[in-house]
């Protein structure tokens, strides 16, 4: 028993032993935090690849000589053998012009992301990552003249490998079939044939060959991947009219991209079968039958893209039974019908197809609808209450006036276009109570980060610009052309610092260009054409630098224009000029003076000779040998 407990007492201490020894050593150990340093040739490997680098925003600064390479940008390295596993060098291009409202903007994306991409050439020296898993080129611009390397393909480690829109040209490397751990594969460029890769990559989860100008897909198996759960083939030239028939044979899909391949037809009826999928994405095609009913069965489809094809028919109320849809989009078609209400459903877009009739009052029950496109339709009457998230409902044929609850029940917008419809009256100034919450900016600046776009052209509104609008100091783009606005350009519009695009052509403004809207520093579109405005257009680099065609139609004068105002003398906004546009009379300030002239003059003389009595007796002596010197010289002429 005491020769038991006496072990126990040995191990004890050996352990409290060594405990102290570890945290002796590296005094990381007790706070459980070890910093993890590189292997030296794999430093050195890296360094080798940083050289034949084009780097021209700098992003492999912290690529140093002297430095621990698991800390450097884009590198992930093990976490218990500190070897290099992933390369992170993807660029990071900008989205499509469609998510921005001005085009200028978008164009500064585009310069910043050719600024930021890797160029030159991949150095062989990766090889030596032999632990290396994962591998991210995308994006770059490697020469537009190199083909992809050969020596990837001796990368037998590699899991993930993503070259799509790195700039490589050329063909694919059949040395790629060597990668036989590979999971995900994702090229971006031409391919001749599939099969030297595909057939021989077994792993194969995810196999994305967007825009590689596939010209042919055999009808035979291309893909030997019974795990393959994505597949994406969008954006190639495919001489094949009808999809190949081995792609429906992958019924564990869970994502199929065949978008923008020409494929013609009725959508085909073997996708019945691939009820697993969650993401279905047909869209820039020519399919030109209807909706097939054993689509809407499909229970577990999250998004379903059919954009852009010649679908033709009505949407069925069985598309209801699509109960996990979050997305559908179903725009430019020659769709009719209606929809049935879904809870799960973020986003719905049926614009440009031949739906018609009024919005039925139903919309309550989409209760995680964000974005909501019916433009470009035929619909008629007003706008229901129960439309739970405006985003586009531009160009029908929507009648009356901007219902007031929009700003009322509306805080969380992001874009408002009502622009092409019937709409007359007033803008609401309720609108303003929901994207200024109530008139306070702060709380505008935190809770309405989002609104952006507010766009409502070419109706019949009347009156006023509100001036609340110029409270909205986080939009970009506001646009109320093609109205019958009235009255002045509210004063404080350089207030909307954010502002890169205004347009209130083809309307009834009148008065002169706010000063103030030289603030807008950021302003590269604005359009006042066609209106009643007077005066001289304010002097800023910004607005002197806009095209003439800004300004034609009315009655101004400065640069842009021609018209330099040396010969109308036109000055800026004033009171005095104010006072006549309202049609009051002008006021002569030298006859108003007149009259206090005259007061101040004669207290001036006589207020000294009434107040003090020497004066007064000698000014009346004066007075008296004035007039006897005057009466001699009289008599004397006579």
């Amino acid at each position: 028993m005491d020769s038991s407990l006496r072990l126990r007492a040995i191990t004890l201490n050996l352990f409290l032993g060594l405990l102290i020894t570890l945290a002796t050593l590296d005094p990381t150990f007790c706070s459980g935090v070890s910093e993890l340093h590189c292997i030296q040739s794999e430093r050195q490997a890296l360094l080798k690849i940083k050289q034949d680098l084009i780097d021209p925003s700098n992003r492999l600064a912290s690529w140093a000589v002297d430095g621990n390479c698991c800390q450097w940008f884009g590198v992930v390295c093990s976490n218990v053998t500190g070897h290099v596993q992933e390369l992170h060098l993807q660029s990071f291009p900008p989205p499509l012009l469609e998510y921005f409202s001005i085009q200028a903007q978008y164009e500064a994306e585009i310069q910043a992301y050719a600024r930021s991409m890797f160029g030159g050439m991949i150095n062989p020296s990766l090889l030596d990552l032999k632990h290396l898993t994962y591998l991210d080129l995308s994006y770059n611009n490697f020469g537009l003249i190199a083909p992809i390397p050969e020596f990837l393909g001796s990368m037998k480690s590699l899991r993930y490998l993503n070259l799509f829109g790195a700039g490589f040209l050329g063909l694919i490397p059949p040395q790629l079939g060597n990668l036989s751990n590979l999971h995900y594969l994702n090229l971006g460029v031409k391919v001749s044939d599939l099969q030297p890769v595909t057939n021989k990559v077994t792993s194969l989860s995810d196999l994305c060959l967007s825009h590689c100008n596939i010209s042919f897909i055999p009808t035979t198996p291309s893909v030997n991947s019974s795990s393959l759960t994505t597949l994406d083939l969008s954006f190639n030239n495919f001489g094949n009219t009808l999809i190949p028939f081995w792609v429906f044979g992958h019924q564990n899909l869970v994502s199929l991209n065949l978008s923008a391949n020409g494929f013609q037809g009725p959508i085909p009826i073997h996708l019945r079968n691939m009820t697993s999928l969650r993401h279905l994405d047909l869209s820039h095609n020519d399919f030109n039958s209807s909706i097939p009913n054993w689509l809407y069965n499909f229970s577990h489809l999250e998004f379903l893209n059919l954009r852009v094809n010649q679908l033709q028919g009505t949407i069925s109320s069985a598309i209801g039974n699509l109960t996990s849809a979050i997305s559908i989009d179903l725009t430019s078609n020659e769709l009719g019908g209606k929809m049935n209400e879904s809870k799960e459903m973020e986003l719905l877009n049926l614009g440009k197809n031949r739906l018609s009739g009024e919005i039925t009052d139903c919309w309550k029950n989409w209760e995680k609808l964000l974005v909501l496109n019916l433009g470009n339709n035929n619909f008629t009457g007003s706008i229901p209450t129960s439309i739970g998230s405006l985003s586009l409902l531009s160009e029908n044929q929507f009648a009356g006036s901007i219902p007031s609850w929009i700003g009322q029940r509306h805080s969380s917008l992001i874009v408002l276009n009502l622009r092409s419809n019937n709409f007359f009256g007033h803008i609401p100034k309720e609108l303003w109570q929901s994207l200024v919450i109530k008139g306070q900016v702060r709380e505008y600046s935190t809770n309405l980060q989002l609104v952006r776009t507010l766009d409502l052209s070419k109706n019949y509104l009347s009156g006023e610009i509100p001036k609340e609008v110029t409270s909205l100091q986080g939009l970009q783009s506001l646009n109320f052309s093609f109205n019958i606005l009235t009255g002045r350009i509210p004063e404080n519009i350089g207030d909307m610092v954010s502002l890169e695009s205004l347009d209130l052509s083809e309307n009834q403004l009148s008065g002169h260009i706010p000063p103030s809207m030289s603030n807008l520093t950021f302003l590269s579109l604005l359009n006042l054409s066609m209106n009643h405005l007077t005066g001289k257009i304010p002097s800023s680099t910004q607005l002197q630098s806009l095209h003439e065609s800004s300004f034609i139609g009315n009655e101004l004068c400065g640069p842009p224009l021609t018209d330099n105002c040396t010969i109308n003398d036109a000055k800026p906004d004033t009171g005095k000029e104010r006072s006549k546009d309202s049609g009051g009379r002008e006021v002569d300030w030298f006859y108003v003076s007149m009259a206090p002239g005259f007061v101040v003059g004669f207290w001036v003389v006589w207020g000294p000779v009434l107040v003090n009595r020497r004066w007064r007796i000698g000014y009346f002596q004066f007075l008296d040998r004035m007039g006897y010197k005057l009466s001699c010289v009289v008599g004397k002429t006579w």
